[in-house]
C-alpha cells in the first residue's frame, strides 16, 4: 500500500480549467447576443426603410393626384353658401368635394353655418385656385384626401400646413450673372408663410415650402434658364397662371372707376369694388389683424374718372394699406407684406447694354437703383435685387408697384436715347390723361382769396376752379398734426395756379404732388 503524501496544490490551478470553461462559454455567448442583435438591427433598419419608401411613394403619389388641381375650369362666380359651392366644384372637378363641418364649427372666427357664404370667382382658372379665391376669406381651405376634396379650417388643411424640404442643385455654368444669392432673391416670393425658407449653399438652394411652394420655385428657375434673347417684352417669373383671371385683373386697374365712400367699413369697400369691376379681391386679413387693423376699419374717399389702380392706392394710403395682384387674385394688405413678396421680371435690354467689349450692365443698373426707390435695394439693405445675365437681361425682383416704375423708366429711357429724339428730362413714370390735364390747368392764372377757411373747402374751392380732382392725404397730415379743417389765409393777385397753391401751403409746411390721377396736398416727407 502506497502511503499518502501531502503535496501542495495552488488553488489558482485548480479554478483554472473552471475559468477556461467559463470564458469560452461568455464568448460564444457574447457572439451570439451579437448576432441577434445584428440580425434585430438589420431588421429594424430594413422595416424603417420600407416605411420610409413606402411614405415617400405616398407622398409622390398624393403630389401628382393633387398636381391634376392645375386643370383649368370656367365659372360664372356669384354668392353660394358654402354646400351649394361645394356641390358646384364637385360637377367641375369630377371628385366627391366634403366639408368638415367638425373643424370649422370649432373654429370661432369663422361664421356659423346657416350664414356661410363664399364669392365663386368669376372667369377661367385652376381648380385649386378656385378653391383659394373661395375659401381664404373665410379661413378656409380645401385638401385632396384619398380620392376626394375635403373643404376644412386653414389651421386643420395639410396643403397649408405640410412643409416638404427639397434641395435645388443649381444650373451651371449658365446662365452667367446667377449665383446662389442672385437665385435665392430670385425665388424669394415662392416660400411664403410660417415656417417657410429658403437658404443659399453652395451650388444649391434649400427651400422649405408646401407642394404648391416648390412648384412656383420649379417654375422659377425654369423660366429664368429659359430666357432666350433678343426678345421685345420683359418676361414674368414664374409665368402667370393659364387661366384668364390675373390677365382680367391687370386689364381693370386700367379702367375708370367711381368710388364714394362715406365712412364705409374697408371689407363692404372691398366687396362692392370686387362686384362692380367683376375681380376677385381679398382682405390679407392676417397681415392686417397683425398691423392692428380691423376688417370693419371705416374709409371715406370720393373720385371720379380715375383708373381704379389709381383708386384703390388712395383709397387705401388713409389706412397704410396697399394691395398687389398674385395667385390670381388682388390682395388688399400691408406695405410690410407686399414688400416680402417680391416679384420678378426679366427685361430684355440687349440694345441698352451692348458695348465694344460685350455686355455692360454697371450704367444700367446703377442708373436704376439711383432713380427708382434708391432705399429699397439689397445693395443698401432693401428687400429688391436687380442684376444682369448672360443673354442681354435684366433681372429685377421688386415689389409691383416698382416694377411699374422699372418697366417705364426703361421704355422712356429707350425713347430719349433714340437718334432722332429731341433733348428732356427721362421721367420715371410718364404722366397719364388726366395727370397731363392736371399740369395744364395747375399753368393756369388764378387769384386766391382766402380768410380763415379751413384747408378742406379752401381745397374745394381749388377743385371746382381748376375742374381737377383733388385728394388731401389726410393720414400723413394727421401723422403730422395738423387736421385737415386747420384755416388757412391768402390773399393773392392773379399768378400761375401752381405757384398760387405752393403759397397756400407753405405756412403749414405742406406741398403738392401729381400722383396717382389726382393733385394730392400731403407733407413734403410723403
Amino acid at each position: 500500500m502506497t502511503p499518502l503524501t501531502e503535496t501542495a496544490v495552488p488553488l489558482d490551478d485548480v479554478r483554472q480549467p473552471a475559468r477556461r470553461v467559463s470564458l469560452r462559454w461568455l464568448l460564444a455567448l457574447a457572439a451570439a447576443v451579437a448576432s441577434a442583435l445584428s440580425i434585430a438591427c438589420w431588421w429594424q433598419e430594413r422595416e424603417s426603410a420600407s416605411r420610409r419608401l413606402a411614405a415617400w411613394e405616398a407622398e409622390q403619389a398624393e403630389l401628382a393626384a393633387s398636381d391634376g388641381l392645375e386643370r383649368l375650369v370656367t365659372l360664372k362666380g356669384g354668392k353660394l353658401t358654402l354646400e351649394a359651392f361645394a356641390e358646384l366644384m364637385e360637377r367641375e372637378v369630377g371628385l366627391p368635394v366634403e366639408i368638415d363641418f367638425a373643424a370649422i364649427e370649432a373654429e370661432k372666427n369663422i361664421p356659423p353655418r346657416k350664414t356661410l357664404f363664399v364669392r365663386a370667382p368669376t372667369g377661367t382658372l385652376s381648380i385649386r385656385s378656385a378653391f383659394r379665391l373661395a375659401l381664404s376669406p373665410l379661413g378656409l381651405a380645401a385638401d385632396r384626401r384619398e380620392g376626394q376634396i375635403v373643404i376644412t379650417t386653414l389651421g386643420e388643411s395639410a396643403e397649408e400646413n405640410r412643409l416638404l424640404t427639397v434641395v435645388y442643385p443649381l444650373p451651371q455654368p449658365e446662365p452667367v450673372g446667377m449665383d446662389e444669392d442672385a437665385w435665392r432673391t430670385a425665388v424669394a416670393g415662392c416660400a411664403r408663410g410660417d415656417g417657410r425658407h429658403i437658404q443659399a449653399v453652395p451650388g444649391g438652394l434649400v427651400v422649405v415650402s408646401t407642394a404648391d411652394g416648390h412648384r412656383r420655385v420649379q417654375q422659377t428657375i425654369d423660366a429664368i434658364c429659359g430666357l432666350a434673347g433678343p426678345l421685345s417684352q420683359p418676361v414674368v417669373v414664374p409665368p402667370q397662371p393659364p387661366g384668364d383671371v390675373e390677365r382680367r385683373i391687370l386689364a381693370e386697374l386700367r379702367q375708370p372707376a367711381q368710388i364714394e365712400f362715406v365712412e364705409t367699413p374697408l371689407a363692404d369697400a372691398a366687396t362692392y369694388l370686387s362686384d362692380r369691376h367683376a375681380i376677385p379681391i381679398i382682405l390679407q386679413e392676417k397681415a392686417l389683424t397683425e398691423a392692428g387693423i380691423n376688417l370693419d376699419a371705416p374709409v371715406t374717399k370720393m373720385l371720379n374718372g380715375v383708373s381704379l389702380r389709381s383708386a384703390l392706392r388712395l383709397l387705401l394710403k388713409d389706412l397704410d394699406l396697399t394691395f398687389d395682384v398674385r395667385d390670381e387674385a388682388l390682395l388688399i394688405t400691408t406695405y410690410e407684406e407686399a414688400e416680402s413678396r417680391l416679384h420678378t421680371v426679366a427685361y430684355p435690354v440687349h440694345d441698352l447694354v451692348a458695348s465694344a467689349a460685350g455686355p455692360d450692365y454697371a450704367p444700367l443698373t446703377g442708373l436704376v437703383q439711383e432713380t427708382i426707390a434708391p432705399q429699397s435695394w439689397e445693395q443698401v439693405g432693401g428687400p429688391g435685387g436687380i442684376r444682369g445675365i448672360s443673354g442681354g437681361w435684366l433681372l429685377v425682383s421688386q415689389t409691383a408697384y416698382t416694377q411699374e416704375q422699372v418697366a417705364n423708366f426703361l421704355a422712356q429711357l429707350r425713347a430719349a436715347l433714340r437718334v432722332d429724339a429731341p433733348r428732356g428730362v427721362v421721367r420715371v413714370s410718364p404722366p397719364s390723361a388726366n395727370e397731363q390735364k392736371i399740369e395744364r390747368a395747375l399753368a393756369r392764372t388764378i387769384p386766391l382769396e382766402f380768410q380763415g377757411a379751413p384747408l378742406k373747402d379752401a381745397m374745394q374751392e381749388i377743385q371746382d376752379t381748376l375742374d381737377i380732382p383733388c385728394v388731401i392725404n389726410t393720414k400723413t397730415l394727421n401723422d403730422a398734426g395738423i387736421n385737415i379743417d386747420t384755416p388757412v389765409t391768402c390773399s393773392l393777385p392773379p399768378g400761375r395756379a401752381g405757384f398760387q397753391l405752393q403759397l397756400l401751403l407753405e405756412p403749414l409746411d405742406l406741398n403738392y404732388v401729381v400722383r396717382d390721377e389726382v393733385l394730392q396736398i400731403t407733407t413734403p416727407d410723403d
